[in-house]
């Protein structure tokens, strides 16, 4: 993901960081999913100029008690290589100057894990009423929603599975237990800070398919709200009770990775929506449906879903891009 190039400034006392460096030149933050959280590295074209450091002060409420949910890795993932061109073979640089030659072009500035098992085991430690009858970390999924654009605040979504069966209850309402917990968060990498933004349940499933389908279905609903696309273009008091509707809608919302149907722009026209959030959603009919499908670069204009579909179809692709992204990969 873009990020407006910060590189963060190591810290032998703090454990992680104690500041970070703007700088002006294009940076992106990279982001690859390790199954219990994200192995984040930070690029940036060459050569990189800071021109200010900002100090990694508290920026949300809550303050994590654990200091190993962000951590530097104890290795380099990381190594440049040079291949040639035409066969993929690895070469040496040209001119036979590996060091000069990493100096241009992207370089790899920093390298950090963010593990989810570590901040989903703080929150268990803040909600020891919730979780008490929890011995070991529940089953749990999460999907990354998005990044901010200084590439320090990460919101993402946590949905795991209660211990204990759905009809148990408990207190004097005997309410029942739900199946399942989704939890939305933004937090601070470089502060080790975050906020609970909602929290969200399911009232009967639990299992692992259901879980990794509804953390995706979450995420993509949020990123929505974000956006304003599709149910969420239309403002929040558009209609009574929009906010509750508007939830309500989002819910049978499809969404497309091709970029060739030409209604993106439709994505956020809310006269497009209008008449299907305030449609009648208590009895919902077949022919009551989402009026578009939304496309995954509207929600991720700087993003490109990478399938299959032209090696299967034996179709060429002459070049692969984003809608907003500053770069393009051609083929000629």
């Amino acid at each position: 993901m873009p990020a407006s190039a910060h590189a963060v400034i190591d810290s032998s006392e703090s454990g992680w960081c104690n500041g970070f460096s703007m700088t002006s030149s294009n940076g992106y933050l990279l982001l690859n999913d390790e199954d219990d959280g994200y192995r984040m590295t930070w690029l940036f074209d060459s050569p990189t100029r800071a021109h200010q450091v900002v100090p990694s002060t508290t920026s949300l409420a809550i303050t994590a008690a654990r200091s190993d949910i962000i951590c530097k890795p104890d290795y380099a993932v990381w190594d440049c290589v040079w291949s040639d061109r035409f066969t993929g073979c690895i070469c040496p640089p040209p001119d036979g100057d590996k060091e000069s030659k990493e100096e241009e072009g992207i370089q790899v500035k920093y390298e950090a894990y963010f593990s989810i098992e570590a901040l989903l085991s703080d929150i268990m430690a803040r909600r020891e009423k919730m979780f008490a009858s929890c011995s070991s970390l529940p089953d749990y999924f999460y999907n990354l929603i998005s990044v901010s654009e200084d590439g320090r605040l990460i919101t993402l979504v946590l949905v795991f599975a209660t211990i204990g069966k759905a009809n148990d209850v408990s207190g004097p309402k005997k309410k029942r237990t739900p199946a399942a917990i989704g939890l939305f968060l933004r937090y601070d990498i470089f502060s080790n800070t975050y906020d609970e933004l909602a929290w969200v349940q399911h009232p009967t499933l639990s299992d692992g398919k259901f879980l990794r389908n509804w953390s995706n279905t979450l995420a993509l609903n949020w990123r929505m709200r974000e956006k304003q696309i599709g149910v969420f273009s239309l403002p929040r008091d558009a209609s009574k009770g929009a906010p509750a509707l508007q939830n309500q809608a989002s819910k049978a919302i499809r969404f497309h990775d091709d970029d060739s149907r030409g209604d993106e722009l439709d994505d956020f026209d809310p006269l497009i929506w209008v008449s299907y959030v305030e449609g009648d959603h208590q009895e919902r009919s077949s022919l009551h449906v989402p009026p578009k499908d939304i496309a995954m670069s509207s929600l991720y204009p700087f993003c490109d879903v990478v399938t299959n579909k032209a090696v299967i179809s034996a179709e060429p692709v002459m070049k692969i891009g984003c809608r907003d992204a500053p770069i393009e990969l051609s083929y000629s």
